[in-house]
Protein backbone atom coordinates (compact mmCIF):
# COMPACT_ATOMS: atom_id res chain seq x y z
CA UNK A 1 0.00 0.00 0.00
CA UNK A 2 1.20 3.52 -0.80
CA UNK A 3 1.50 5.73 2.29
CA UNK A 4 2.57 9.05 0.75
CA UNK A 5 -0.74 10.78 1.51
CA UNK A 6 -0.63 9.54 5.11
CA UNK A 7 2.89 10.82 5.76
CA UNK A 8 2.04 14.14 4.12
CA UNK A 9 -0.97 14.54 6.43
CA UNK A 10 1.14 13.66 9.48
CA UNK A 11 3.68 16.30 8.46
CA UNK A 12 0.90 18.89 8.08
CA UNK A 13 -0.50 17.82 11.46
CA UNK A 14 2.88 18.41 13.06
CA UNK A 15 3.11 21.85 11.48
CA UNK A 16 -0.37 22.73 12.73
CA UNK A 17 0.74 21.66 16.18
CA UNK A 18 3.79 23.88 15.91
CA UNK A 19 1.61 26.80 14.90
CA UNK A 20 -0.68 26.24 17.89
CA UNK A 21 2.26 26.01 20.26
CA UNK A 22 3.90 29.08 18.75
CA UNK A 23 0.74 31.11 19.34
CA UNK A 24 0.63 29.98 22.95
CA UNK A 25 4.30 30.85 23.49
CA UNK A 26 3.80 34.30 22.00
CA UNK A 27 0.97 34.89 24.47
CA UNK A 28 3.41 33.89 27.21
CA UNK A 29 5.73 36.69 26.09
CA UNK A 30 8.09 34.79 23.79
CA UNK A 31 9.06 36.82 20.67
CA UNK A 32 7.65 35.31 17.46
CA UNK A 33 11.11 34.87 15.93
CA UNK A 34 12.02 32.67 18.89
CA UNK A 35 8.72 30.83 19.05
CA UNK A 36 9.34 29.25 15.68
CA UNK A 37 12.50 27.61 17.01
CA UNK A 38 10.15 24.90 18.24
CA UNK A 39 10.24 23.51 14.69
CA UNK A 40 13.36 21.75 15.97
CA UNK A 41 10.99 19.62 18.06
CA UNK A 42 9.75 17.90 14.88
CA UNK A 43 12.89 15.87 14.13
CA UNK A 44 13.13 14.92 17.80
CA UNK A 45 9.56 13.65 17.72
CA UNK A 46 10.35 11.65 14.57
CA UNK A 47 13.53 10.22 16.08
CA UNK A 48 11.67 9.34 19.26
CA UNK A 49 8.80 7.65 17.41
CA UNK A 50 11.09 5.56 15.23
CA UNK A 51 13.70 4.88 17.92
CA UNK A 52 11.06 3.70 20.37
CA UNK A 53 9.70 1.19 17.87
CA UNK A 54 13.17 -0.10 16.98
CA UNK A 55 14.15 -0.50 20.63
CA UNK A 56 10.91 -2.00 21.94
CA UNK A 57 9.81 -4.13 19.00
CA UNK A 58 12.86 -5.00 16.96
CA UNK A 59 15.62 -5.13 19.59
CA UNK A 60 13.97 -5.95 22.94
CA UNK A 61 11.05 -7.66 21.20
CA UNK A 62 13.45 -10.07 19.52
CA UNK A 63 12.56 -9.33 15.89
CA UNK A 64 16.01 -8.00 15.06
CA UNK A 65 16.72 -4.52 13.74
CA UNK A 66 16.78 -4.28 9.97
CA UNK A 67 19.24 -1.37 10.08
CA UNK A 68 16.85 1.24 8.68
CA UNK A 69 16.97 4.59 10.47
CA UNK A 70 13.59 5.52 8.99
CA UNK A 71 10.75 3.42 7.64
CA UNK A 72 8.12 3.91 4.96
CA UNK A 73 5.63 1.87 7.03
CA UNK A 74 3.42 3.89 9.40
CA UNK A 75 3.13 1.09 11.94
CA UNK A 76 6.92 1.09 12.46
CA UNK A 77 6.67 4.26 14.56
CA UNK A 78 5.28 4.67 18.08
CA UNK A 79 3.25 7.53 19.56
CA UNK A 80 4.85 7.13 23.00
CA UNK A 81 8.26 7.60 21.42
CA UNK A 82 7.09 10.84 19.81
CA UNK A 83 5.89 12.02 23.24
CA UNK A 84 9.30 11.22 24.74
CA UNK A 85 11.05 13.10 21.93
CA UNK A 86 8.80 16.09 22.54
CA UNK A 87 9.46 15.88 26.29
CA UNK A 88 13.21 15.82 25.68
CA UNK A 89 12.92 18.96 23.57
CA UNK A 90 10.94 20.73 26.27
CA UNK A 91 13.40 19.77 28.98
CA UNK A 92 16.51 20.59 26.95
CA UNK A 93 15.62 23.90 25.30
CA UNK A 94 14.01 26.37 27.77
CA UNK A 95 16.90 28.80 27.32
CA UNK A 96 16.00 29.14 23.63
CA UNK A 97 12.68 30.69 24.62
CA UNK A 98 13.59 32.49 27.83
CA UNK A 99 11.21 30.35 29.88
CA UNK A 100 11.53 27.81 32.66
CA UNK A 101 11.09 24.13 31.83
CA UNK A 102 7.61 23.94 33.33
CA UNK A 103 6.38 27.09 31.59
CA UNK A 104 7.79 25.92 28.25
CA UNK A 105 6.16 22.49 28.54
CA UNK A 106 2.86 24.17 29.44
CA UNK A 107 3.14 26.27 26.30
CA UNK A 108 3.94 23.29 24.09
CA UNK A 109 1.30 20.89 25.44
CA UNK A 110 -1.75 22.16 23.48
CA UNK A 111 0.20 22.12 20.23
CA UNK A 112 1.36 18.57 20.85
CA UNK A 113 -2.23 17.47 21.53
CA UNK A 114 -3.44 19.16 18.35
CA UNK A 115 -0.74 17.39 16.34
CA UNK A 116 -1.62 14.05 17.95
CA UNK A 117 -5.32 14.46 17.22
CA UNK A 118 -4.81 15.38 13.58
CA UNK A 119 -2.19 12.70 12.98
CA UNK A 120 -4.53 10.07 14.42
CA UNK A 121 -7.21 11.14 11.96
CA UNK A 122 -4.61 10.74 9.21
CA UNK A 123 -4.56 7.02 9.94
CA UNK A 124 -7.72 6.80 7.84
CA UNK A 125 -5.30 6.90 4.90
CA UNK A 126 -3.31 3.91 6.15
CA UNK A 127 -4.16 0.31 6.92
CA UNK A 128 -3.71 0.54 10.68
CA UNK A 129 -5.28 2.21 13.68
CA UNK A 130 -8.09 -0.33 13.47
CA UNK A 131 -9.79 -2.52 16.04
CA UNK A 132 -11.49 -5.86 15.61
CA UNK A 133 -13.75 -6.96 12.76
CA UNK A 134 -17.35 -5.68 12.85
CA UNK A 135 -20.06 -8.06 11.71
CA UNK A 136 -23.10 -6.02 12.80
CA UNK A 137 -24.26 -3.90 9.86
CA UNK A 138 -25.64 -1.08 12.03
CA UNK A 139 -22.06 -0.16 13.04
CA UNK A 140 -20.54 -0.37 9.58
CA UNK A 141 -20.06 3.33 8.84
CA UNK A 142 -17.32 5.89 9.26
CA UNK A 143 -16.28 7.37 11.73
CA UNK A 144 -17.36 4.42 13.90
CA UNK A 145 -15.79 1.92 11.53
CA UNK A 146 -13.37 1.89 8.63
CA UNK A 147 -13.56 -0.17 5.45
CA UNK A 148 -10.53 -2.16 4.27
CA UNK A 149 -9.58 -3.06 0.73
CA UNK A 150 -11.45 -6.37 0.89
CA UNK A 151 -14.80 -4.87 1.88
CA UNK A 152 -14.59 -5.71 5.58
CA UNK A 153 -15.37 -3.21 8.35
CA UNK A 154 -13.22 -2.69 11.46
CA UNK A 155 -13.61 -0.46 14.50
CA UNK A 156 -12.00 2.93 13.78
CA UNK A 157 -9.89 3.13 16.95
CA UNK A 158 -7.80 5.96 15.48
CA UNK A 159 -10.91 8.18 15.48
CA UNK A 160 -11.44 7.49 19.19
CA UNK A 161 -7.80 8.39 19.84
CA UNK A 162 -8.21 11.61 17.89
CA UNK A 163 -11.35 12.53 19.86
CA UNK A 164 -9.63 11.87 23.19
CA UNK A 165 -6.63 14.01 22.22
CA UNK A 166 -8.98 16.77 21.03
CA UNK A 167 -10.93 16.65 24.31
CA UNK A 168 -7.74 17.06 26.34
CA UNK A 169 -6.65 19.86 24.00
CA UNK A 170 -9.90 21.76 24.62
CA UNK A 171 -9.63 21.20 28.36
CA UNK A 172 -6.10 22.65 28.68
CA UNK A 173 -6.00 25.22 25.86
CA UNK A 174 -6.90 28.24 27.98
CA UNK A 175 -6.10 26.81 31.38
CA UNK A 176 -4.12 29.09 33.68
CA UNK A 177 -2.15 27.80 36.61
CA UNK A 178 0.07 29.15 39.40
CA UNK A 179 2.30 26.08 39.09
CA UNK A 180 4.50 25.88 35.99
CA UNK A 181 4.35 22.42 34.49
CA UNK A 182 0.88 21.48 35.72
CA UNK A 183 -0.84 22.09 32.36
CA UNK A 184 1.61 19.70 30.74
CA UNK A 185 1.22 17.27 33.64
CA UNK A 186 -2.55 17.08 33.26
CA UNK A 187 -2.24 16.87 29.46
CA UNK A 188 0.15 13.94 29.74
CA UNK A 189 -2.01 12.23 32.36
CA UNK A 190 -5.27 12.28 30.43
CA UNK A 191 -3.60 11.49 27.11
CA UNK A 192 -1.78 8.52 28.64
CA UNK A 193 -4.74 7.04 30.47
CA UNK A 194 -7.04 7.37 27.46
CA UNK A 195 -4.34 5.79 25.32
CA UNK A 196 -4.27 2.71 27.59
CA UNK A 197 -7.89 2.05 26.62
CA UNK A 198 -7.23 2.68 22.94
CA UNK A 199 -4.15 0.44 22.89
CA UNK A 200 -6.30 -2.37 24.26
CA UNK A 201 -8.78 -1.84 21.42
CA UNK A 202 -6.14 -1.75 18.68
CA UNK A 203 -5.80 -4.96 16.69
CA UNK A 204 -2.12 -4.25 16.01
CA UNK A 205 0.19 -2.69 18.56
CA UNK A 206 3.65 -3.14 20.06
CA UNK A 207 3.66 -6.37 22.04
CA UNK A 208 5.93 -8.52 24.14
CA UNK A 209 3.74 -11.59 24.09
CA UNK A 210 0.75 -10.79 26.30
CA UNK A 211 2.09 -7.34 27.25
CA UNK A 212 1.12 -4.30 25.19
CA UNK A 213 4.23 -2.16 25.50
CA UNK A 214 2.69 1.29 25.12
CA UNK A 215 0.07 0.51 27.76
CA UNK A 216 2.91 -0.02 30.22
CA UNK A 217 4.60 3.17 29.01
CA UNK A 218 1.42 5.19 29.47
CA UNK A 219 0.93 3.81 32.99
CA UNK A 220 4.50 4.93 33.73
CA UNK A 221 3.72 8.40 32.38
CA UNK A 222 0.80 8.68 34.80
CA UNK A 223 2.92 7.44 37.71
CA UNK A 224 5.64 9.97 36.84
CA UNK A 225 3.12 12.82 36.92
CA UNK A 226 1.81 11.59 40.28
CA UNK A 227 5.35 11.49 41.66
CA UNK A 228 6.05 15.00 40.36
CA UNK A 229 2.87 16.36 41.93
CA UNK A 230 3.47 14.69 45.28
CA UNK A 231 6.96 16.17 45.43
CA UNK A 232 5.36 19.60 45.03
CA UNK A 233 2.68 18.90 47.63
CA UNK A 234 4.71 18.25 50.77
CA UNK A 235 1.58 16.66 52.24
CA UNK A 236 1.41 14.06 54.98
CA UNK A 237 3.08 10.80 54.02
CA UNK A 238 -0.20 8.93 54.50
CA UNK A 239 -2.01 11.03 51.88
CA UNK A 240 0.74 10.52 49.30
CA UNK A 241 0.92 6.80 50.05
CA UNK A 242 -2.85 6.48 49.69
CA UNK A 243 -2.77 8.04 46.22
CA UNK A 244 0.10 5.83 45.09
CA UNK A 245 -1.62 2.76 46.52
CA UNK A 246 -4.82 3.66 44.68
CA UNK A 247 -2.91 4.17 41.44
CA UNK A 248 -1.11 0.83 41.80
CA UNK A 249 -4.39 -0.91 42.57
CA UNK A 250 -5.72 0.58 39.35
CA UNK A 251 -2.74 -0.79 37.43
CA UNK A 252 -3.35 -4.20 38.96
CA UNK A 253 -7.01 -4.04 37.96
CA UNK A 254 -6.03 -3.16 34.39
CA UNK A 255 -3.72 -6.18 34.23
CA UNK A 256 -6.60 -8.36 35.37
CA UNK A 257 -8.98 -6.88 32.81
CA UNK A 258 -6.46 -7.41 30.02
CA UNK A 259 -6.10 -11.04 31.10
CA UNK A 260 -9.88 -11.44 30.98
CA UNK A 261 -10.03 -9.88 27.51
CA UNK A 262 -7.26 -12.14 26.25
CA UNK A 263 -8.22 -15.43 27.87
CA UNK A 264 -11.86 -15.46 28.95
CA UNK A 265 -15.04 -15.23 26.93
CA UNK A 266 -16.73 -12.48 28.92
CA UNK A 267 -18.81 -9.66 27.39
CA UNK A 268 -16.19 -7.32 25.96
CA UNK A 269 -18.39 -4.24 26.28
CA UNK A 270 -18.57 -4.81 30.05
CA UNK A 271 -14.81 -5.39 30.22
CA UNK A 272 -14.03 -2.16 28.39
CA UNK A 273 -16.59 -0.26 30.46
CA UNK A 274 -14.85 -1.47 33.62
CA UNK A 275 -11.46 -0.53 32.15
CA UNK A 276 -12.70 2.98 31.38
CA UNK A 277 -14.00 3.34 34.95
CA UNK A 278 -10.67 2.21 36.42
CA UNK A 279 -8.74 4.62 34.18
CA UNK A 280 -11.06 7.48 35.15
CA UNK A 281 -10.44 6.72 38.84
CA UNK A 282 -6.67 6.63 38.29
CA UNK A 283 -6.86 9.93 36.42
CA UNK A 284 -8.87 11.46 39.25
CA UNK A 285 -6.16 10.49 41.74
CA UNK A 286 -3.43 12.10 39.65
CA UNK A 287 -5.57 15.18 38.96
CA UNK A 288 -6.25 15.56 42.68
CA UNK A 289 -2.52 15.49 43.40
CA UNK A 290 -1.81 18.10 40.70
CA UNK A 291 -4.59 20.40 41.93
CA UNK A 292 -3.28 20.12 45.49
CA UNK A 293 0.16 21.10 44.22
CA UNK A 294 -1.39 24.10 42.46
CA UNK A 295 -3.06 25.21 45.69
CA UNK A 296 0.27 24.92 47.47
CA UNK A 297 1.81 27.19 44.84
CA UNK A 298 -0.82 29.95 45.22
CA UNK A 299 0.60 31.57 48.41
CA UNK A 300 4.02 31.85 46.81
CA UNK A 301 2.54 33.51 43.72
CA UNK A 302 0.51 35.98 45.78
CA UNK A 303 3.59 36.90 47.79
CA UNK A 304 5.43 38.09 44.66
Amino acid sequence: MEYTAYFLCVALSALCGCGTAAGRLVRQGVPLKRAWLLLFALPLGLIGARGYYVLMQEILGGLGWNGRLLSDRPYEYAACGAVLGFLFFGMASPSLFGLGKGALLDGLAPGALAALSLSRLSEYLADFGWGSLILEEQWQFYPVAVLDGFGDWYWAVHVMEAVFALAVFIAVLKRKTPLPGSVFALSLTWFSLSQILCESLRAETLRWGFVRVQQVQCALFGAAVLLWAERKNHEAAGTCAARFAGYLLGVGALVGIEFILDRLDWPKAADYGLMAAVLAAMGALVRDAVLCAERKALPAVRAL
